[in-house]
């Protein structure tokens, strides 16, 4: 207090500064935390629209399989009263995915075949297929073991 009996203005005047400086730490930490969420959330738009985008590929490729043991399948049925041999109708799906581009055909439990096929995500991650061809009935032509999207190996 001075002689007239007022406050100090310096008490004031750093006391002002004081807040001062407070806000505009808070709105600097504010809004780089806003500007992180932001970040985090555009990362996260495209990696859903990636899985997205792949899962439509994907089941376009599915449906190319599909369209392929299709008559395959119905034809040994129309040929045979009784259910087809599974070996015929596994070694024609065989051949038929075959010549589908970017299917890969393996061997299976119980000799029936796998179809396989990959469908990138982005440079880390793929979409990775697995089709068990089954053949039991004219409806039932595969079953898919794996869908499942994992990461690629060349990660740096």
């Amino acid at each position: 207090m001075d002689n007239n009996g007022g406050v100090n203005v310096g008490t004031a005047t750093v006391l002002i500064i004081f807040l001062v400086l407070c806000l505009a730490v808070f709105s600097t930490l504010s809004f780089v935390s806003a500007y992180s969420d932001y970040k985090i959330s555009e990362k996260n738009v495209s990696s859903i629209g990636a899985y997205y985008s792949a899962d439509a590929q994907a089941m376009k490729k599915i449906a190319q399989i599909d369209g392929a043991l299709e008559p395959i399948l119905l034809g040994l049925y129309a040929s045979s009263a009784a259910n087809p041999m599974p070996a015929a109708y596994y070694n024609a799906a065989e051949q038929a995915l075959a010549k589908i581009d970017g299917v890969s055909v393996t061997a299976g439990p119980g000799g029936n075949p796998r179809a396989a096929f990959s469908i990138p995500l982005d440079d880390y991650r793929t979409l990775s297929v697995v089709l068990s061809i089954t053949g039991s009935g004219p409806g039932d032509r595969y079953r898919i073991t794996s869908f499942k999207v994992v990461s690629n190996d060349n990660v740096q």
